[in-house]
């Protein structure tokens, strides 16, 4: 999402198939992409959650919320060449909540 922005490392690349980044806080991302049927499988995977108030549970479910918007975006995108603004519309909310 244009101007949207966090610290990361790069930590794993594979072409075309997995990405691998850490964020700030020290969780992980993997990302991995496998044709499937003629489509592709993505599958993520964000491990070492940390959470603020010590609530992992939390912290996990809000990942999984996170991720699954912005594929649903990316999907829409990719279909229409136009953006669903629901990352954008979290992204509103986030800051709103700061």
């Amino acid at each position: 999402m244009q101007g949207a922005e966090d610290d990361a490392t790069a930590t794993r690349l594979e072409r075309p198939h997995l990405v691998e980044w850490v964020w700030s806080d020290g969780s992980r991302v993997n990302v991995a992409l496998e044709p499937v049927d003629g489509g592709t499988a993505v599958t993520i995977v964000n491990d070492r959650l940390t959470s603020d108030d010590g609530d992992i549970v939390a912290a996990a479910l809000n990942a999984t919320e996170g991720f699954a918007i912005v594929l649903a975006d990316l999907k829409t995108c990719i279909e229409t060449g136009v953006s669903a603004g629901i990352t954008l519309g979290k992204a509103k909310l986030i800051e709103l909540r700061r």
